[in-house]
């Protein structure tokens, strides 16, 4: 919804300099009740000396919380969905895996 909207300039992205570290854990914190009660392994590594980044901490986050939360919400029952950052030369890489039932290949266009 939020992409949408910023796509109608309805939201203006506001850059800061901030700590990636930070916003990915937040963004865990939202989606890991839901991960514990439907029995789903919530993992997480995040490489050292990742710096800060210039971007929208809270659109960021925002959409973090929205494929980590996904993850979660689409996963099978004692499932596992895991969450990685690490740098990739002088680029960040955010990486979320699962196990869920994924998209059907129909829909994926």
């Amino acid at each position: 919804l939020e992409v949408s909207l910023i796509d109608q300039k309805n939201i203006v992205a506001k850059s800061e300099s901030f700590p990636i570290a930070d916003v990915v854990g937040k963004a865990i914190d939202l989606c890991a009740g839901d991960a514990e009660i439907r029995g789903i392994r919530l993992t997480t590594h995040i490489g050292p000396d990742l710096g800060t980044i210039e971007s929208d901490p809270k659109l960021l986050r925002r959409a973090l919380e929205e494929v980590i939360c996904n993850a979660v919400l689409y996963n099978q029952e004692n499932g596992h969905v895991d969450v990685q950052v690490s740098k990739q030369g002088n680029e960040l890489l955010i990486e979320v895996r699962d196990n869920g039932i994924g998209i059907a290949e129909e829909r994926s266009e």
